[in-house]
């Protein structure tokens, strides 16, 4: 809630990424994972789900394990992403991780 942030099920779910994923064997054994994904939701307005959704398809195809899978610093160039929200991901993973070794949150797990 302080970063004004919801938990939602995966938009693509067909993909199955978290069951591909390293998380999953974690969760499996017991080991609390914690699997986090942009969504498609933007901070800015003017960007529609739909826009954000279609980039990501777009580049999944065009870039993800290819040569042109590194990071575009130049703001006009179409493969641009905004990346200034991260430090707020990784406070987010710190936080939950704190909450989890204090055992402020209850586990669950996948059977």
């Amino acid at each position: 809630k302080r970063q004004n942030r919801r938990v939602d099920t995966d938009p693509l779910a067909s993909n199955g990424m978290f069951f591909r994923s390293d998380h999953f064997n974690f969760a499996k054994k017991g080991v609390p994972a914690l699997f986090i994904n942009m969504g498609f939701d933007s901070v800015d307005e003017s960007k529609s789900k739909d826009f954000i959704r279609q980039k990501q398809l777009d580049w999944n195809a065009a870039c993800y394990h290819k040569d042109q899978d590194q990071v575009i610093e130049d703001v006009n160039h179409p493969w641009f992403w905004d990346l200034s929200g991260c430090v707020d991901d990784v406070r987010l993973v710190y936080n939950v991780a704190l909450r989890l070794v204090a055992g402020d949150l209850a586990s669950s797990r996948v059977k």
